[in-house]
């Protein structure tokens, strides 16, 4: 997300981040507006995935170059309104010319700046001939995820309405060298929604609000609320002193949003306001929940307030709940941790393991002899 020569350019990314978090889209308008300065984050996981990402492309366009095709592959176009004009221009050009791929062409329509990572030729009419052209993507993910299909479309919608027809599939190349691929028809009804909210949203005026959110579209206000997108947004760090700093709810281990929201309603606004609250309900919360959330609360107050590192004994769940599910603890008890990593290599490493155990068949017993070997393997 930027401002070009007075006119705010938004791309895919964007949109995915705003179904992930609306906040990160409140604070990247504001970066884009100059308000706030964007962080920089170091790391390495995030520098890995990016460069597996490359060779993941990589590897699938030199498959293609193997089969001999028509390739056309541009480089990343400048940040001018000029150049992102031209660099379409560019990419319509060989369209025309009815190459067979182009690698990382633009699409540019004066508001989304897209760049697929490739458009394949096929045997479908459009406006420039007897073919046409859909998009493949490639993600190092090992199945489809909404932010991959997500972003497709918006290749999609700019190449249907250059080429005059509407693509018929979109194709994610998968990390394990898979490719899925998805009919635009099945995913244009969620597609347009959910661009409609975001365009509604960061194409109205946006302002700070009293309360320290970012008042949008209707005037509500977003909020950095820890979600899965977290780990790896450049904004982290800023959430995480925002939340700490107004000793937000969130902080409470094993809190959940909707607690947290009835939590506010019922006038509880702050993990240490928890912690002293009276022992009374709140409507929608369970009596047990909100009483070990309140516990939970104080042990964490305590020690943000002491030295001591304070704990407490929860009393068992129930029969076959928790803990006493598990069976009865002995002195040959096995405790195994392993794990794999899914980006060595083309299909990642795993781990085949497995447990034996002796056993004294009857017919054995007391003649001195150490029993059978049983083995089992399972995959990690």
């Amino acid at each position: 997300m930027q401002f070009l020569e007075g006119r705010l350019i938004v791309s895919p990314s964007d949109l995915t981040g705003f179904l992930e978090c609306e906040h990160l889209t409140q604070q990247e308008l504001s970066a884009a507006r100059g308000e706030l300065a964007r962080p920089e984050r170091d790391d390495p996981m995030l520098d890995m995935l990016s460069r597996r990402g490359l060779e993941h492309e990589g590897r699938y366009l030199a498959g293609l170059r193997a089969k001999g095709l028509r390739i056309v592959e541009f480089g990343f176009p400048k940040g001018t309104m000029a150049d992102l004009i031209e660099a379409q221009m560019d990419t319509v050009g060989q369209m025309k010319l009815g190459v067979d791929i182009i690698y990382q062409g633009t699409f540019f329509d004066g508001r989304w700046r897209c760049h697929p990572d490739f458009l394949i030729r096929v045997d479908r009419p459009g406006k420039f001939g007897d073919y046409s052209y859909e998009v493949a993507d490639a993600k190092l993910a090992r199945k489809a995820k909404a932010a991959a299909v997500l972003q497709c479309c918006v290749y999609s919608e700019q190449l249907a309405a250059i080429q005059g027809v509407e693509p018929e599939h979109l194709t994610l190349i998968l990390g394990n060298n898979t490719e899925e691929e998805l009919r635009f028809k099945d995913y244009g009804a969620y597609y347009r929604s959910v661009k409609r909210r975001f365009e509604d949203t960061i194409f109205s005026p946006v302002s700070p609000s009293p309360l320290g959110g970012m008042v949008g579209v209707g005037g509500y206000i977003t909020y950095p609320d820890p979600v899965d997108h977290c780990r790896i947004c450049r904004w982290i760090d800023v959430c995480e002193l925002r939340r700490r700093q107004d000793d937000h709810l969130c902080l409470v281990a094993g809190m959940r949003r909707d607690q947290t929201r009835r939590l506010q309603l019922a006038g509880i606004s702050t993990m240490a306001a928890l912690a002293t609250s009276p022992a009374e309900p709140v409507q929608g919360i369970n009596k047990d929940a909100l009483a070990r959330l309140r516990r939970q609360a104080k042990l964490q107050v305590d020690r943000k307030d002491g030295a001591v590192l304070n704990f407490e004994v929860l009393a068992p769940l129930g029969e076959h709940l928790g803990f006493q599910a598990m069976p009865e603890p002995t002195p040959a008890d096995l405790f195994f941790d392993m794990e794999g990593d899914p980006f060595v290599g083309d299909d990642g490493l795993e781990y085949l393991f497995g447990i034996t155990e002796f056993e004294t068949p009857p017919a054995l017993a007391g003649e001195g002899r150490e029993g059978v070997m049983k083995g089992r393997g399972d995959d990690c």
